[in-house]
């Protein structure tokens, strides 16, 4: 079975996609691996952490992220770096393991998270 950045490539070299690496990488992020985090609500505005869910994927609740506001706010596939906006810089290492070790896991395996305000 191909992992996800198989399937991309594949999908984008006989057509069947058109968008590229960073905005895939984006949506792959934000809306899998980020509102997996959340209960599920109708009204995307009213967003609630599911502290049950940071606690199975191993992620420090203490660490200081805007949940409110959480994001992909760019990703560079020259230098290989994604940035998540709304996380305090160097102080988040349990949510960028967390996001890290999923994108491993599906075969993104250069890609360094990093956090900014």
């Amino acid at each position: 079975m191909k992992n996800d950045r198989e399937l991309f490539e594949l999908y984008k070299d006989v057509g069947i996609i058109e968008r590229n690496k960073d905005e895939h990488l984006k949506n792959l992020i934000n809306k899998f691996l980020i509102q997996s985090l959340y209960y599920p609500v109708v009204d995307p505005v009213k967003t609630k952490v599911d502290y049950s869910r940071l606690e199975y994927y191993n992620i420090d609740a203490k660490e200081p992220i805007n949940w409110g506001d959480l994001g992909v706010s760019w990703v560079d596939t020259i230098s290989n770096f994604i940035c998540i906006e709304e996380a305090a810089p160097d102080e988040c290492p349990t949510f960028c393991e967390y996001i890290q070790t999923h994108l491993h896991a599906w075969g993104w395996n250069e890609f360094k998270i990093i956090t900014e305000w």
